[in-house]
């Protein structure tokens, strides 16, 4: 089982998995990466697209991480065609979440980057709109759209 996103997302690469899409081209940040997901979409893929290069800013972006049961059956190490199972082990796993690791001093790795004081600027997050109507930027790691 991949220890982290990092190893996760270099394990889908490895294996030349059609649940990884990387794009390398600049993208803007609002609007594009939620429409390069519906065109998967469209197209009945539903793979975690990495963007490398969101214009503006350093980071890369990933995103559907939990759109298909192929994604969730490779996080849980259990066969992606027995939809029942991924849900049971998902079901199992949540109910005996595992104790965090503990860092100390600077050795996390949520110490690569650090900012403080008036370096902190939250548009530094490259953070998009999903639809022209919105009124803003937002996280949706929370937010789901599910079609049965």
């Amino acid at each position: 089982m991949a220890k982290d996103l990092r190893s996760f997302i270099d394990g889908l690469r490895a294996s030349r998995s059609a649940d990884l899409v990387e794009i390398e081209r600049e993208i803007p940040r609002d609007l594009f990466m939620t429409l390069i997901q519906e065109k998967l979409a469209k197209e009945g893929r539903y793979p975690a697209v990495l963007f490398r290069n969101v214009a503006g800013h350093g980071w890369p972006v990933v995103t559907g991480l939990f759109s298909s049961y192929s994604l969730l059956a490779r996080m849980l190490e259990v066969d992606p065609t027995d939809k029942k199972r991924v849900l049971s082990e998902y079901m199992r796993r949540e109910a005996g979440p595992i104790a965090p690791i503990a860092f100390t001093g600077t050795t996390a790795p949520v110490h690569e980057i650090v900012m403080t004081g008036d370096d902190i600027d939250l548009d530094r997050l490259p953070v998009q709109k999903h639809c022209a109507g919105d009124s803003g930027r937002y996280i949706t790691i929370g937010c789901m759209i599910c079609r049965d």
